[in-house]
């Protein structure tokens, strides 16, 4: 009886050997994993802001993105880098050879690309967008965030409004009433910002410009706002509730990502960049900025790494 106890206890140490050299195993593949496997250092995002509200849905069956960011986020070296793109902007438009507005992009892909209906319209619309700005920087866009003016002013105010530095008066007409703001410091609500942000002389396309720069400058007061609050942390848990008013194929891990560096750099590790270029008027009621080649070559090398051929 005390030989098949012993012989029991032996089995049982040697089992328990196996599983600890088990464990211990798949800790070290773990490792392995992690330090050999290829990572993603940079990842870069589009952003794009639609043109559409609720109470044009009855006059339009297609918008465009008349707002449109390039984001490179650098998670190892813990930089932002953010390239607005004029909606007029010349490019080639992916997987149609045409060269048009980059803003036109979506409209393309919803006609032209292979969706059977309204939805699968919709996402080649997106792909044609994501695709044409990918092959103009000659940079893969990795993930896309959407949003349109409706969806705009309800995230603002679910945010609880942001204090910004209002530049430049604004008279802006807009399908909730029409705003005035006065130049200075002010909280702004969702249809203030929106507003603010909206608001371009439609007789001068240059004033795109102005208003990308507008834009980009709301994004700065954002961050600084939500950083000096301490809130940047709390945006893997506000993914839900604002999932609602965006669409986009980031991950939920992304966004955890996105938080955590957020919460870790400051403005000074935000870089921004500029397309230099001119606008030329191709027909009366049709103008493209054209981008110059330099530029264009200079912002891919800095931004992405990328020399491309001139």
């Amino acid at each position: 009886m005390s030989e098949i106890f012993n012989t029991f206890v032996a089995r049982a140490k040697e089992f328990k050997l196996y599983i600890a050299l088990g464990l211990v195993a798949l800790v070290l593949a773990g490792v392995l994993f992690y330090l050999f496997l290829p990572r993603q250092e940079v990842v870069n995002y589009l952003v794009l802001g639609f043109d559409r509200f609720e109470e044009r849905d009855p006059y339009y069956r297609v918008y465009r993105p008349d707002s449109i960011f390039l984001i490179a986020v650098d998670y190892d070296a813990q930089a932002v880098k953010i390239l607005p793109v004029p909606r007029d902007t010349k490019m080639e438009i992916a997987h149609t050879g045409e060269e048009d507005k980059v803003n036109r992009a979506y409209y393309y892909g919803f006609e032209y690309g292979e969706g059977t209906d309204y939805e699968s319209n919709h996402n080649e619309g997106i792909r044609y967008t994501v695709d044409t700005v990918a092959e103009f920087v000659s940079a893969p866009v990795d993930y896309y965030l959407e949003i349109d003016m409706d969806g705009f002013v309800e995230l603002v105010d679910l945010l609880g409004g942001i204090t910004h530095e209002v530049a430049t008066e604004i008279n802006e007409d807009l399908p909730w009433g029409s705003f005035h703001l006065e130049p200075g410091e002010q909280h702004l609500d969702g249809r203030e910002l929106l507003a603010y942000i909206h608001y371009r002389d439609i007789d001068d396309p240059t004033t795109d410009l102005e208003r990308k720069m507008r834009q980009k400058a709301v994004l700065e007061s954002a961050f600084e706002q939500f950083r000096e609050e301490g809130r940047i942390s709390d945006i893997p848990d506000m993914y839900d509730p604002i999932s609602d008013y965006v669409e986009t194929d980031i991950p939920a891990t992304q966004v955890a990502n996105l938080a955590r560096l957020g919460s870790e750099i400051s403005s000074a590790d935000i870089k921004n960049y500029t397309l230099e270029g001119e606008y030329v008027q191709v027909y009366e009621d049709l103008v493209f900025f054209e981008v110059d080649e330099a530029s264009r070559a200079a912002v891919a090398r800095e931004m992405f790494g990328v020399e491309l051929d001139q």
